[in-house]
């Protein structure tokens, strides 16, 4: 799913709830997430290739301990929900987690985003 810049649609909202609905998945953006502030420092600069809060999915992998295979599986049911996003450099792939997308699932809990209703209204 590639990031819009216009209002998220209810079924893309309850696309992103189902993929955080898995235990994994949540796991992993969790971590992603925790990643996001300690990703740069001078240990780990390799990491940062894209920007301070992309995470190389390898040390992602051993971060949540799941199997390569099944880790690859999660990340791209979070990528087909706009939960993360993914990038190739070279032989390393990075994912970040889409930071709009989940300050619009936030705002939907709070009770301040409006629905596909009340935009047509």
């Amino acid at each position: 799913m590639a990031i819009r810049t216009g209002a998220l649609t209810d079924q893309d909202l309850s696309r992103a709830f189902r993929a955080l609905g898995h235990p994994h998945r949540l796991t992993i953006v969790r971590a992603l997430l925790g990643r996001a502030v300690a990703c740069c420092t001078s240990e780990r600069a390799d990491d940062c290739r894209l920007d301070p809060a992309s995470c190389n999915v390898g040390h992602l992998g051993a971060l949540v301990d799941i199997a390569p295979s099944t880790l690859s599986h999660h990340l791209k049911e979070l990528e087909d929900a706009g939960v993360i996003e993914r990038a190739r450099d070279g032989r390393y792939l990075y994912c970040r987690v889409n930071q709009a997308l989940l300050e619009h699932l936030a705002a939907l809990l709070l009770g301040s985003e409006s629905t596909d209703e009340d935009r047509a209204a």
